[in-house]
């Protein structure tokens, strides 16, 4: 056998199979190859000259053998134009074979086309054109035969020819009858024609009477159900059938032959259908996609969910669309198979186009995607849509891993989407020009860490779990004998994010994981090796922002990579002129200025090197036409100059701006439209310009307060006396022009308030280098706008849209837990769509910078013409009526309480935005001061004027209820701010009632103890040592998330000595006990007795019971025994006026109430048991608080604990009657039912473990003995 050749094989070896297979065929005659190839001739190809082939006859191919059989067909008289078949023409034409040529390639039965026939071009022009567009109708309908086919067009020429050839003939009209086949209802199959054209001609060659006696004997013989059937297989035409269809034939015309057509056709019976462009075969199945899709979804119950569909822009869309929606032309077309009726695409289906071959459904899917993402980041999904953020997030990072650029571009604007939050970003910079606005928030989660601090804390948390068991309390520490040690990849280690797994992480901590992924050199890898247009890198440089904001480590290691801001810097910020739509200058400005804001030298550090301020000047100093794009990335060379200055002062660089400065400002006061019809992004454009002049303005070069802006001093201006008046001249003439705008047109509009607002500021630093012009701009311009009905208007939704006042639903059961935000999003109460939390109508950035004004002039010695303009400013500001409405619902805040019900306990309308950095930063910002403001007021009271005691000591209640508000709010971030009304309101002896302190022997001497060791438990609950300093190293901040103190923080020194339980350890931490329980009641007790509560009746009985817990029982000393039973009676009060029944009904809270936002009642009621067994001496206070969750109102799991578990605790219990919190008669009714309960009350009274006469005793006898007359009344027998 011979070997088959292989590609394995080498030339030698080839070569020898060659003369093997050679010598085998020599060997054996019969041996014939697998295969070879025969010349053949082709059809009429005869024996040619020079050829040594034979005239046999040549086999020919079906196709050769059916072309000849047409060819016969047809009339030789025909021109060759009139008989156009399906085949083509070069073939037709080769009738002799002598027009053959010599080199026809002919391989078996195939015929290749020969590469030079070429078709001559006609002499005779059509007459119309080509071919001819003529109507459906005349159009012979062909009965279905075993023949080919043919085209409109070959029916065509075959009727024209048919027509030439017999003129005699009637008319195409008259000759084509179009019928409805009805007599066939029963043939089926390919002859069915044939058949039926059968049958009809044997019934036109029959008489009326024979086809009677036929149907007559067809009946007879057949069975009456077949009949039926038969009958009814014959369906009628419906109503409405055209008439040109349904209308019978002329009896008087001889009809040669019936065209019918065949079935399916009735589609053309609809209206208009002889318009129709139709086929001569129809194709049913093909018109399918043009029906009225049919209703296949099941209508939905009220509360039922279904699953969401999305279009292409990520808009979910609605169960099914409405049946008389308006029908538009650029709906789209949606390709699933399930419930076609539904609109749109599910997750799982975008995510299967964004995993196809075909590059333009991996686009839209993404591009949904990322639409998707944006709108559920703007809150429109909350409580609608559950979406897999952490499996979305992993889908997007693989696709942000390919090499198309077009995909690329989509997938980061996916992630984008996800990680960049565009309501934050925009409003983060809208307020960056504010006074206060430079000061930026951090985002990270920190809730990951490093393995060593899992090791400490985990190593803390077993020491305290065994010094709880008090074990060896006084024994020295025993030898350690074993030694047992983790391992470094613990896989249970869920809270050491180095060894957690990705999707474990992306749960936990979005960004981390985003981290972990290299998106850094990714990103890098698109910019500068792909080159993406400017879309793509617009995404990456969010991303970065987004990574930038989570903390100083990440920003130091995006800042620290050289390649990738220094290729940012040079690829995007060195060239002026740049074409296309997407510029992205100015979100890589953002991401520099973002890393700078963390340290004033991180500029010097890590950016210096690339030179961006030389590069940012250029942009400011542009003289181009001023476009959108333009002003955007002016805006942001303002912003990252004020930054810079702020930071870094420097004279020299605000020298060499100068100019600048000036043309720009020029250039607004000639174009700026300050009405509503204005651009508000130029109205942008001059605030940031403003807040970069108003501190070279400064007359002094100290150094601002940490976040306010200032930094470069007067020294900066150019030295000549005649620029600093032209500068300053030309300033108060643009804010003269633009409130005399405001005064007759309203300031409705947000960008409206903000450019006066920076008005004002910019003028309180103009002051000093311009008085003639400032003092003309307060009388002629600021006074009238104030006094007149426009500021007014202004000032009236101030509690409507105040960010403390206004309630908010809370949003965080509906955000990303991994991934925080801001919340520039919020739902207001009785809105279901969400909304911007700082609306257009919010006047606070316009009130601060008037408040401004008077802090200023109520700092410095005016003169008398100045002071009167300055007073009457004051009363119209503070003293409105809309103000004053406003403080006093901030009052009222501290005035009421409701019980806390979660974590940070803010209770009321404030607790959804307790957390808020806006309302941190802008509203709680104005309220501070507003309090610096009247404290000024009260130092410079004169002697000489007269104020009424009443009205000084309600101002001074006031200032403190309104300072106790603030404390409420104020976080980690903003403790120097604490300490300020430490020292100015709450322990100030001058703004409490002298006889109340008087009465409770509150001294100035135990203010200033009281306010001490409050400094240092505040102290204590800091995590970051940074924000202790006054004087920040940076302008971004950490910690500001939850609130420094508790509401009830004057209550907060006596959870000391629940920690310290909690903990085991051997002695309290900060202060003693005898200070703890003085400083926790004391202060308390001050501050209701001045109308501000600060706990709910809940949390006042936990308190009273963590008195009781000194590891020293100095409760039972007389002053703090005294102390305590005097609180206790005013609780007890306090509970006996209550309601009944209602919000604040008669009872406490014992379910939800949590101490300090982390111990529950009943982990600090099994505490207080224990305690009292041990070392309660009978004291009747701490009886009193145990029986209160005893009474029958409240649940039984309180009266089992005790009398299953604690039952020797009640032999103890000495209270009366009176010192209650419920009347007895709540412990005795209504009777108990409780099985268990009631055997607990047997046992304890047969074991004589109650002291007879006791309140428990008592209890106990009552229900056993109810207990029993229930039993002898169900059965008297027994």
């Amino acid at each position: 056998m011979i070997k088959r050749p292989s590609k394995k094989d080498s030339e030698n070896e080839i070569l020898r199979m060659q003369q093997e297979f050679y010598a085998e065929q020599n060997r054996d005659a019969n041996f014939q190859p697998a295969a070879k190839v025969v010349r053949m001739q082709r059809d009429g190809e005869g024996n040619k000259p020079g050829t040594g082939s034979s005239s046999g006859n040549v086999r020919q191919s079906e196709f050769a053998k059916r072309r000849a059989q047409r060819m016969q067909a047809v009339q030789p008289a025909a021109e060759p134009a009139e008989r156009m078949e399906v085949e083509d023409a070069t073939e037709e034409e080769q009738a002799e074979p002598s027009e053959v040529p010599p080199d026809s390639f002919v391989m078996g039965e195939i015929v290749e086309r020969q590469p030079g026939d070429f078709f001559e071009k006609s002499d005779s022009l059509a007459d119309g054109s080509f071919p001819r567009t003529m109507h459906i109708t005349t159009y012979p309908a062909q009965a279905k035969t075993d023949g080919p086919k043919k085209s409109l067009f070959a029916q065509m020429v075959m009727k024209g020819k048919m027509d030439s050839e017999s003129a005699s003939q009637t008319t195409p009209d008259e000759a084509i009858e179009y019928e409805e086949p009805t007599s066939s209802s029963l043939l089926e199959g390919w002859d069915a024609t044939e058949i039926h054209n059968e049958n009809m001609r044997k019934l036109q060659q029959m008489s009326a009477d024979e086809i009677s006696r036929e149907r007559d004997h067809l009946f007879s013989t057949l069975d009456p159900k077949l009949v039926d059937f038969i009958k009814s297989r014959k369906k009628q035409l419906p109503r409405g059938t055209d008439d040109a269809t349904g209308r019978k034939p002329d009896a008087s015309k001889t009809v040669p032959e019936t065209n019918v057509l065949p079935a399916g056709m009735e589609v053309l019976r609809e209206k208009g259908s002889e318009q129709w462009i139709n086929f001569d075969v129809l194709e049913p199945e093909k018109l399918e996609w043009t029906k009225d899709i049919e209703r296949s979804v099941r209508d939905l119950k009220p509360g039922e969910s279904y699953e969401a569909r999305f279009d292409w822009k990520g808009v979910l869309q609605p169960y099914v669309t409405e049946a008389n929606a308006k029908k538009e032309d650029d709906r789209e077309l949606y390709l699933h198979g399930e419930d076609a009726e539904r609109p749109g695409y599910t997750l799982q289906e975008l995510f299967r186009l964004a995993r196809s071959n075909v590059l333009q459904q991996r686009i839209s899917a993404l591009g949904a995607i990322a639409g998707i993402l944006n709108i559920m980041n703007q809150g429109f999904y909350d409580g609608i849509l559950e979406l897999p953020v952490s499996k979305v997030f992993f889908f997007l990072r693989f696709a942000l891993d390919e090499n198309t650029p077009s995909v690329v571009e989509v997938a980061s604007r996916a992630l984008a989407s996800l990680f960049y939050n565009d309501t934050d970003e925009i409003l983060l910079d809208t307020m960056f020009d504010t006074e206060y606005g430079m000061v930026q928030p951090q985002l990270a989660l920190n809730i990951t860490h490093g393995r060593e601090d899992e090791l400490k804390q985990r190593e803390s948390e077993l020491q305290a779990g065994f010094g709880a068991l008090n074990l060896g309390g006084a024994r020295a520490p025993s030898k350690v004998r074993f030694k047992s040690s983790l391992p470094e990849d613990d896989s249970d280690d869920v809270h050491n994010r180095e060894t957690m797994n990705d999707f474990h992480l992306a749960e936990t901590d979005l960004v981390e994981c985003l981290l972990r992924t290299n998106i850094l050199e990714r990103i890098r890898y698109i910019l500068f090796a792909m080159k993406p247009e400017g879309a793509a890198v617009i995404n990456c440089a969010k991303i970065l922002i987004r990574l930038a904001r989570t903390s100083e480590p990440i920003a130091l290691k995006i800042a620290t990579n050289e390649p990738l801001v220094g290729g940012l810097v040079r690829g995007y910020l060195t060239s002026i002129d740049s074409s296309g739509d997407h510029q992205p200058q100015h979100v890589v400005l953002k991401l520099v200025r973002l890393l700078c804001a963390y340290r004033h030298t991180f500029y010097a550090q890590h950016i210096q090197r690339f030179h961006v301020d030389s590069l940012v000047k250029r942009y400011i100093f542009s003289r181009k036409d001023i476009d959108i794009k333009m002003i955007q990335i002016q805006i942001e060379a303002f912003r990252f100059f004020r930054l810079l200055l702020q930071c870094t002062p420097n004279d020299e660089l605000y020298s060499e701006l100068w100019p600048a400065l000036c043309y720009l400002l020029e250039w607004h006061y000639q174009h700026l439209i300050f009405d509503e019809t204005g651009s508000f992004i130029i109205r942008q454009h001059c605030v940031a310009l403003l807040a970069l002049i108003g501190p070279g303005l400064q007359p002094d070069a100290a150094a601002p307060a940490a976040g306010s802006s200032g930094g470069a001093s007067g020294a900066n201006l150019p030295s000549a006396s005649n620029h600093h008046r032209q500068f300053c001249d030309k300033l108060f003439a643009c804010f003269s022009k633009w409130f005399t705008a405001a005064q007759r047109g309203g300031a409705n509009e947000f960008s409206q308030k903000l450019l006066l607002a920076a008005c004002l500021w910019t003028a309180g630093r103009a002051r000093s280098l311009a008085e003639g012009s400032y003092s003309e701009f307060l009388k002629r311009y600021l006074l009238p706008f104030i006094r007149g009905n426009r500021y007014g208007e202004l000032i009236k939704p101030l509690s409507s849209t105040s960010l403390i006042l206004t309630h908010f639903h809370d949003r965080s059961q509906y955000a990303i837990a991994s991934l925080p935000t801001l919340g520039a999003v919020q739902l207001r109460r009785h809105q279901t769509v969400p909304t911007l939390v700082v609306t257009t109508s919010y006047p606070v950035f316009l009130l601060h910078a008037l408040l401004g004004l008077l802090i200023q002039h109520q700092s410095a010695v005016e003169p008398p013409t100045a002071a009167v303009s300055i007073a009457e400013l004051k009363d119209l500001l503070l003293r409105n009526a809309w103000h004053r409405q406003y403080f006093a619902e901030l009052v009222a805040i501290g005035s009421n309480h409701r019980p806390q019900t979660g974590p940070t306990n803010e209770g009321g309308a404030v607790g959804a935005l307790v957390c808020n950095w806006f309302a941190q930063t802008v509203e709680l910002r104005y309220l501070l001061d507003v309090l610096q403001l009247m404290t000024l007021e009260r130092k410079s009271v004169r002697p000489g004027v007269d104020v009424s005691e009443g009205d000084e000591m309600a101002a001074k209640t006031m200032a403190l209820q309104l300072a106790f508000t603030v404390t409420f709010f104020i976080s980690e971030a903003f403790y120097p701010a604490l300490v300020k009304l430490f020292d100015e309101f709450l322990f100030v002896a001058g703004y409490y009632d002298a006889r109340l302190c008087s009465e409770l022997a509150v001294s100035g001497a135990d203010l200033q103890r009281w306010k001490l060791n409050y400094k240092l438990l505040a102290q204590r609950a800091i995590k970051n040592e940074d924000n202790t300093n006054p004087k920040r190293s940076g302008l971004t901040v950490t910690e500001w998330r939850t609130p420094l103190l508790a509401r009830s923080w004057s209550y907060s020194p006596l959870y000391l000595m629940v920690e310290k339980l909690e903990k085991g350890a051997s002695q309290l931490e900060v202060l003693s006990e005898q200070a703890i329980i003085g400083t926790g009641l004391r202060f308390s007790e001050l501050v209701e007795a001045s109308g501000i509560i600060v706990a709910c009746p809940t949390e006042r009985l936990m308190y009273l019971l963590a008195a009781f817990m000194g590891p020293d029982s100095k409760f039972l000393e007389p002053d703090l025994s005294a102390l305590i039973e005097r609180r206790l009676a005013t609780l007890r009060t306090l509970m006996r006026a209550l309601p009944l029944s209602g919000k604040t009904a008669r009872s406490f809270d014992f379910e939800t109430v949590k101490l300090q936002g982390k111990k529950s009642f009943y982990g600090l009621y099994q505490l207080a048991l224990d305690i009292f067994q041990s070392s309660s001496y009978g004291h009747a206070g701490f009886g009193s608080l145990l029986m209160a969750p005893l009474a029958q109102k409240y649940d039984v799991r309180w009266r089992n604990m005790v009398w299953s578990e604690y039952v020797a605790v009640l032999r103890f219990i000495t209270c009366s009657e009176q010192e209650l919190f419920d009347d007895v008669e709540g412990y005795l009714v209504p009777e108990e039912s409780d099985a268990m309960l009631l055997r607990a009350y047997g046992q304890a009274l047969n074991s004589n473990l109650l002291r007879s006469g006791s309140i428990p005793h008592r209890v106990a006898n009552h229900h056993v003995q109810a207990f029993r007359s229930r039993a002898k009344v169900i059965h008297p027998q027994g």
